[in-house]
């Protein structure tokens, strides 16, 4: 994966590269683009939930089991506007909690007041926000085809030396200019036969134009 879309574009625009490994050993090796398939229209049908809550603005220096305990006990409480607490779970993508009642009648009533002040440190009291709590399900589900414009992959190598020597010689040799290349951000090389996974963070695909 290069730094810089364009140098990728001009690799793949040569195709074919022929790669000195010293003496009198050279291989030739075919660019080729890399495309994945991505989400380009999703559709999902929703309702609120009548037994779960989604509390969020959560203090973000209490550990994660005093946390619930104190959401648990607060939540608990009648004169809270809470009932019985069936579990409480937090969700470590937000830092959300979603906690879930045994009766359908008390999530409805936290939800339109909206806001709540819990007591998680002595004296020390957070508002922390409460909101319905959607269940989802996919309904429709559509892909396209992208392409990764800073990435390129080469077929063709043959196992002619150990991996890590042949793939520092390939690197060097898509990082020169004079061979058409530019600053690599990653690399890597998976011999034939073995299984490896790449994940490349950076490098968002964009739409194929010859689709």
């Amino acid at each position: 994966m290069y730094e810089d879309e364009e140098v990728a574009q001009k690799i793949l625009s040569l195709r074919e590269h022929k790669v000195d490994l010293g003496g009198d050993c050279a291989i030739t090796l075919e660019a080729k683009l890399v495309q994945l398939l991505v989400p380009c229209q999703v559709e999902m049908d929703t309702e609120v939930c009548s037994r779960r809550i989604l509390v969020s603005n959560l203090p973000k220096k209490v550990e994660e089991d005093r946390l619930l305990d104190k959401l648990e006990i607060h939540f608990a409480k009648s004169k809270n506007g809470g009932g019985e607490v069936e579990e409480s779970d937090m969700l470590h993508d937000s830092g959300n909690v979603v906690i879930t009642f045994t009766e359908n009648n008390i999530a409805k009533g936290l939800a339109d007041k909206q806001y709540h002040d819990v007591e998680f440190e002595k004296g020390r009291k957070n508002s922390v926000k409460v909101t319905p709590f959607l269940n989802g399900e996919i309904t429709s589900f559509q892909t396209r085809l992208s392409a990764c414009g800073r990435t390129v992959l080469l077929t063709g190598i043959p196992a002619v030396m150990e991996q890590e020597n042949l793939q520092d010689l390939l690197e060097i040799h898509f990082q020169k200019t004079s061979n058409g290349g530019g600053e690599v951000d990653a690399f890597l090389y998976n011999p034939l036969g073995q299984h490896t996974l790449a994940l490349f963070e950076e490098d968002c695909p964009t739409e194929d134009q010859s689709q």
